[in-house]
């Protein structure tokens, strides 16, 4: 690997692992699998893929990583999680303190768009990572953000109808949960955002030119079609 390259790690106890592997190469980040809690080590960042969040917290326990997590996250390394991932990061869910890492002070209520037969495309607004006229970002089996949260969280990306469905936190605003799927679109500044990497000139074109695509195809089938376990 090279050492001049951002290296993003990727947890793999289950869920959409392989999406994230082309846009990390997109904006020149080189990618590690993790599973276990020494394979943190030399990382400067990880991605919590989308999948079952309840696959993911059994897995995370039985393999003590949630204080090797919790540690990575206070060295400042930023992680992202996406769907399930954002409910692996989150304080409460459902009403009841989380069982993951709970790095992010957010509300979050499981599946609450519904189930996978209600999942499709929505637009969404995020100045700090979209163009001005939003983008089309997948929702499978959505997790909703309740619309107050904690100081400790900012919200940054919102829906049309302005209910937040993205929020950044964390001692070095290095924590990013998202309910959509990014990876699943041309959109690369989020992936930019956890490898730290500048968007390149091509990079930018790519998150102008967003597609606004049918992802119908995500649901029923897809989103937990894969279980990765150690």
């Amino acid at each position: 690997m090279s050492k001049n390259r951002p290296v993003v790690g990727i947890l793999t106890f289950q869920g959409a692992v392989q999406e994230h592997i082309a846009p990390l190469a997109q904006v020149g980040a080189e990618y590690r699998l993790v599973r276990l809690p020494e394979e943190l080590e030399g990382l400067d960042a990880l991605i919590i893929p989308g999948g079952e969040s309840t696959v993911i917290h059994r897995f995370l326990h039985r393999y003590g990583m949630i204080a090797p997590m919790r540690a990575f996250a206070q060295k400042g390394h930023r992680i992202w999680g996406i769907c399930a991932g954002a409910i692996v990061l989150a304080t409460n869910v459902d009403g009841e303190a989380g069982k993951g890492a709970s790095l992010l002070e957010i509300q979050v209520r499981r599946n609450d768009y519904g189930r996978q037969l209600a999942s499709g495309a929505n637009l969404v607004f995020s100045p700090e990572f979209l163009p001005t006229e939003g983008a089309m970002m997948p929702f499978i089996r959505a997790p909703r953000f309740a619309a107050s949260q904690s100081r400790e969280a900012k919200a940054i990306a919102t829906r049309e109808n302005g209910e937040p469905v993205g929020f950044i936190g964390g001692s070095q605003e290095n924590i990013l949960a998202t309910a959509f799927h990014p990876e699943l679109t041309d959109v690369r500044s989020f992936h930019a955002w956890v490898a730290g990497a500048t968007l390149s000139r091509d990079i930018k074109a790519t998150r102008r030119q967003a597609r606004q695509g049918d992802f119908s195809r995500y649901a029923p089938e897809e989103p937990a079609r894969r279980c990765a376990a150690p």
